[in-house]
This record gives C-alpha cells, structure tokens and sequence, in this order.
C-alpha cells in the first residue's frame, strides 16, 4: 500500500510557529529523510509539491515506483504575486500556499525534463462559493474544469509539449500498476475565458480558477480541449 502525504511541518520542537511558507521545506529537510530511513521498502508518493527544497530532494532522490511526486496546476501556473495582487485572491487560497517566483520557475524546470517519477495531480477542491468568499476562506483551488487546459498552457510555454503525455497519464497510472487508458483527447491552440461557475443539483455556485471576473482579472487560457 502506498503512502500519499503533503507533509508539512508547522510547530518546531519548541512547539513554535514555524513560517507557513517553509512547512515543507522543513518536512523535506527533516522529517521525510527519516520517514524514508524507517521504511526503506514504503513506496511514497509527494502530492503536489511546490517548494524549491522539495524539487532539489526529489530530483536527487526520487525513483519510478518507489518515491514519487505530482504537481498541480496552479503552482506550475501561478507565484506568490499573482494570490496577491490587486489584494487577496480568494481562488488562488490553497495548501500548499503558491510559492515565490524562483519556487515556481524551479517546478516548471523539473516538469520540463521529463522525469518519470513526476505526475500531474490537480489536488482540485471544489468548496461552496459560501465558504470560499468569506472572511474564514476555505483552502483550496477548483481546477478540475481547466487543469488540462493549464496543464498544457505551461507545458507550451516551457517548450515541453512532447512531455505531456507522460505527465498526465502515463506517470501516474505506471506507479498504481495500472495501464494507462487508450482513450484520446485533442487540444488545439485557442484561447478562451472562464466565465461561469459549476452549479450543483442544489443550485450551489462552484468557482474554478482563473474565471474572468473572480481570478486575477480578464485571465485568458490559451489551449482548449477540442469538442469535435
């Protein structure tokens, strides 16, 4: 059985606030080593890592079948700038937090090269539009209606579209032991708008990242899932 963790570490040994934005930095450094030392044999996978201390380790260390790791797509999308500008954005209010630029820029480095130890994950949380704008915002980024989309939006960027494939659905599957599905999709290059909401059964406003309105303003998606 797989073990599939975010660690973070938030209170010291003093029992002191660490800051929030090293949480996994000091995991990586401290805690996982010791994990891996205990159970050489536990396979591991890192969700959605977006430090620049977590992608120096798993570059060192991880290993296909054994120590894994996926990445969404708002920290390949976006950096600590973007969750703030223009004042708090509450779609981009997530654990892990979005990370400073160079954190951003090491994430797409790794993804670039390929490796098949790496895997899209989008961590999507589809909270209520009552708990996501209000004075106590849930954590969490509602991805799944653009994920590919982003996903293949930074792969373009970054020069790497011949390594998407792998990333999003042959990694992932390879380390459950699962063949990846002969299923095809076809993304062209257009660019579109986020502008409505997911409504449930109930007639509850789900908002997903990067919308027109609710994002970081008039947000434009280059690639588009093909209808044909």
């Amino acid at each position: 059985m797989p073990l599939l963790l975010h660690g973070e570490v938030h209170l010291n040994e003093r029992d002191e606030e660490e800051d929030p934005y090293d949480g996994e930095a000091v995991f990586i450094k401290d805690t996982l080593p010791r994990l891996l030392e205990s159970h050489p044999k536990l396979r591991v996978s890192l969700e959605h890592m977006s430090s620049r201390e977590a992608i120096d380790f798993m570059e060192k260390n991880g290993k296909e079948g054994q120590l894994v790791t996926t990445v969404t797509p708002h920290h390949l999308m976006y950096d600590r700038r973007h969750a703030f500008s223009g004042g708090y954005r509450a779609l981009l209010h997530c654990k892990p937090l979005v990370k400073k630029r160079e954190d951003r820029e090491r994430l797409r480095d790794m993804v670039r090269k390929g490796l098949t130890f790496v895997s899209a994950g989008t961590d999507s949380a589809p909270h209520p539009e009552s708990k996501k704008f209000s004075s106590c915002c849930a954590f969490g980024v509602f991805n799944a209606p653009v994920a590919v989309e982003m996903y293949t939006q930074v792969f373009d960027e970054i020069g790497a579209l011949d390594k998407l494939e792998s990333f999003l659905s042959v990694n992932g599957p390879r380390f459950f032991g699962f063949e990846p599905s002969t299923k095809t999709i076809t993304l062209i290059k257009k660019d579109w708008q986020v502008t409505e909401p997911v409504i449930t059964e109930d007639g509850i406003k789900i908002w997903p990242v990067a919308h027109k309105e609710h994002g970081l303003g008039n947000e434009m998606i280059r690639w588009q899932i093909s209808q044909n």
